[in-house]
Protein backbone atom coordinates (compact mmCIF):
# COMPACT_ATOMS: atom_id res chain seq x y z
CA UNK A 1 0.00 0.00 0.00
CA UNK A 2 2.56 2.59 0.90
CA UNK A 3 4.68 1.54 -2.73
CA UNK A 4 1.64 1.95 -4.29
CA UNK A 5 0.89 5.50 -2.42
CA UNK A 6 4.28 6.66 -3.21
CA UNK A 7 3.99 5.94 -6.99
CA UNK A 8 0.86 7.27 -7.19
CA UNK A 9 1.98 10.75 -5.75
CA UNK A 10 5.17 10.96 -7.89
CA UNK A 11 2.57 10.62 -10.82
CA UNK A 12 0.54 12.80 -9.63
CA UNK A 13 3.40 15.19 -9.40
CA UNK A 14 4.35 14.98 -12.82
CA UNK A 15 0.70 15.00 -14.79
CA UNK A 16 0.33 18.02 -16.77
CA UNK A 17 -3.79 17.51 -16.91
CA UNK A 18 -5.30 19.06 -13.24
CA UNK A 19 -8.09 15.92 -13.51
CA UNK A 20 -5.25 13.40 -13.77
CA UNK A 21 -3.26 15.17 -11.07
CA UNK A 22 -5.96 14.97 -8.75
CA UNK A 23 -7.25 11.49 -9.24
CA UNK A 24 -3.71 10.07 -8.49
CA UNK A 25 -2.94 12.21 -5.70
CA UNK A 26 -6.63 10.80 -4.36
CA UNK A 27 -5.67 7.66 -4.99
CA UNK A 28 -2.59 8.00 -2.63
CA UNK A 29 -4.29 9.49 0.44
CA UNK A 30 -6.87 6.77 0.02
CA UNK A 31 -3.43 4.24 -0.12
CA UNK A 32 -2.74 5.66 3.17
CA UNK A 33 -5.55 6.80 4.84
CA UNK A 34 -8.21 4.61 3.66
CA UNK A 35 -11.38 6.07 1.96
CA UNK A 36 -12.77 9.56 2.66
CA UNK A 37 -14.48 10.13 5.67
CA UNK A 38 -17.06 12.65 5.08
CA UNK A 39 -18.23 14.74 7.67
CA UNK A 40 -22.52 15.42 7.61
CA UNK A 41 -21.78 19.02 7.14
CA UNK A 42 -25.65 19.51 8.25
CA UNK A 43 -26.06 23.56 8.49
CA UNK A 44 -24.27 23.93 4.97
CA UNK A 45 -26.13 20.71 3.54
CA UNK A 46 -29.48 22.25 4.64
CA UNK A 47 -28.59 25.67 3.32
CA UNK A 48 -27.55 24.05 -0.38
CA UNK A 49 -31.15 21.57 -0.51
CA UNK A 50 -32.93 24.89 0.36
CA UNK A 51 -31.51 26.94 -2.12
CA UNK A 52 -30.93 24.24 -4.70
CA UNK A 53 -33.54 24.82 -7.99
CA UNK A 54 -36.17 21.78 -8.41
CA UNK A 55 -34.47 20.97 -11.86
CA UNK A 56 -31.46 20.21 -9.96
CA UNK A 57 -33.03 18.29 -7.68
CA UNK A 58 -35.14 16.28 -9.95
CA UNK A 59 -31.26 15.60 -12.10
CA UNK A 60 -29.98 14.63 -8.75
CA UNK A 61 -33.10 11.79 -8.27
CA UNK A 62 -32.26 10.92 -11.87
CA UNK A 63 -28.85 9.63 -10.43
CA UNK A 64 -30.41 7.73 -8.30
CA UNK A 65 -32.51 5.48 -10.86
CA UNK A 66 -31.41 1.89 -10.98
CA UNK A 67 -31.12 2.29 -14.19
CA UNK A 68 -30.92 -1.90 -14.98
CA UNK A 69 -33.85 -2.47 -12.91
CA UNK A 70 -35.93 0.40 -14.20
CA UNK A 71 -34.87 -0.77 -17.52
CA UNK A 72 -38.25 -2.33 -19.16
CA UNK A 73 -40.47 0.15 -16.71
CA UNK A 74 -42.33 3.13 -17.81
CA UNK A 75 -43.81 5.65 -15.02
CA UNK A 76 -44.59 9.69 -16.50
CA UNK A 77 -45.41 11.72 -12.93
CA UNK A 78 -46.70 15.12 -12.36
CA UNK A 79 -45.25 16.90 -9.43
CA UNK A 80 -47.08 19.96 -8.20
CA UNK A 81 -45.70 22.29 -5.53
CA UNK A 82 -48.52 23.40 -3.76
CA UNK A 83 -46.49 27.03 -1.73
CA UNK A 84 -44.45 27.90 -5.11
CA UNK A 85 -46.60 27.13 -7.91
CA UNK A 86 -44.42 24.87 -9.49
CA UNK A 87 -45.11 21.94 -11.43
CA UNK A 88 -42.79 19.14 -13.34
CA UNK A 89 -43.48 16.33 -15.25
CA UNK A 90 -40.89 13.22 -14.39
CA UNK A 91 -40.81 10.53 -17.40
CA UNK A 92 -38.88 7.01 -16.48
CA UNK A 93 -38.34 5.12 -19.63
CA UNK A 94 -35.64 2.76 -20.82
CA UNK A 95 -34.43 3.10 -17.24
CA UNK A 96 -33.38 6.95 -17.35
CA UNK A 97 -35.68 9.70 -15.98
CA UNK A 98 -36.37 12.79 -17.73
CA UNK A 99 -38.00 15.97 -16.96
CA UNK A 100 -39.97 18.86 -18.25
CA UNK A 101 -39.54 21.96 -16.24
CA UNK A 102 -43.46 24.18 -16.32
CA UNK A 103 -45.70 21.56 -17.85
CA UNK A 104 -47.70 18.43 -16.65
CA UNK A 105 -48.37 15.08 -18.45
CA UNK A 106 -52.60 14.57 -19.20
CA UNK A 107 -51.49 10.79 -19.32
CA UNK A 108 -49.57 10.84 -15.85
CA UNK A 109 -49.73 7.96 -14.37
CA UNK A 110 -49.77 10.12 -11.09
CA UNK A 111 -49.69 13.55 -9.81
CA UNK A 112 -47.92 14.08 -6.69
CA UNK A 113 -48.58 17.80 -5.00
CA UNK A 114 -46.39 18.64 -1.83
CA UNK A 115 -44.84 21.72 -0.95
CA UNK A 116 -41.17 22.23 -1.13
CA UNK A 117 -40.06 22.77 2.72
CA UNK A 118 -41.57 18.70 2.67
CA UNK A 119 -39.53 17.86 0.06
CA UNK A 120 -36.90 19.43 1.44
CA UNK A 121 -37.24 17.78 5.04
CA UNK A 122 -36.94 14.38 2.72
CA UNK A 123 -33.75 15.16 1.03
CA UNK A 124 -32.37 16.28 4.58
CA UNK A 125 -33.62 12.89 5.75
CA UNK A 126 -36.06 14.69 8.63
CA UNK A 127 -38.70 12.47 7.24
CA UNK A 128 -39.16 10.09 4.55
CA UNK A 129 -41.51 9.92 1.68
CA UNK A 130 -43.64 6.99 3.41
CA UNK A 131 -44.02 9.62 6.42
CA UNK A 132 -44.72 12.25 4.76
CA UNK A 133 -47.55 10.62 2.36
CA UNK A 134 -48.86 9.20 5.90
CA UNK A 135 -48.75 12.09 7.21
CA UNK A 136 -50.58 13.76 4.80
CA UNK A 137 -47.73 16.59 3.67
CA UNK A 138 -48.01 14.46 0.24
CA UNK A 139 -50.92 13.70 -1.75
CA UNK A 140 -50.98 11.21 -4.36
CA UNK A 141 -53.84 11.67 -7.27
CA UNK A 142 -54.30 9.10 -10.29
CA UNK A 143 -52.48 5.55 -9.48
CA UNK A 144 -50.42 6.27 -5.97
CA UNK A 145 -48.95 2.58 -7.04
CA UNK A 146 -47.31 3.80 -9.44
CA UNK A 147 -45.42 6.64 -7.41
CA UNK A 148 -44.64 4.04 -4.93
CA UNK A 149 -43.41 1.65 -7.26
CA UNK A 150 -41.07 4.28 -8.68
CA UNK A 151 -39.60 5.31 -5.38
CA UNK A 152 -38.43 1.54 -5.35
CA UNK A 153 -36.59 2.29 -8.58
CA UNK A 154 -34.24 4.60 -6.46
CA UNK A 155 -31.45 3.68 -4.59
CA UNK A 156 -29.08 5.26 -1.61
CA UNK A 157 -25.19 5.16 -2.07
CA UNK A 158 -22.65 5.95 0.10
CA UNK A 159 -20.98 9.34 -0.85
CA UNK A 160 -17.65 7.82 0.75
CA UNK A 161 -16.77 5.42 -1.47
CA UNK A 162 -12.80 4.34 -2.22
CA UNK A 163 -11.31 5.11 -5.70
CA UNK A 164 -9.00 3.06 -5.59
CA UNK A 165 -9.56 -0.14 -4.16
CA UNK A 166 -12.26 -2.24 -4.64
CA UNK A 167 -15.28 -1.86 -2.77
CA UNK A 168 -16.24 -4.72 0.46
CA UNK A 169 -17.95 -7.24 -0.58
CA UNK A 170 -22.00 -6.69 0.39
CA UNK A 171 -22.44 -9.26 3.65
CA UNK A 172 -25.58 -11.51 3.08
Amino acid sequence: RSLCADAMEQLGYQAESATWRNAYLQGALEMRQGPPRLSAGAATRADLIRAMPLTLFFDYLAMCVNGPRAGSRRIVLNWRFSDTGACHALTLQNGALTQEEGHTEPDAHASVTLTRATLDAISLQQTTFAAALQSGAISVSGEPARFVEFLGLLDTFDRAFPIVEPRAPLSA
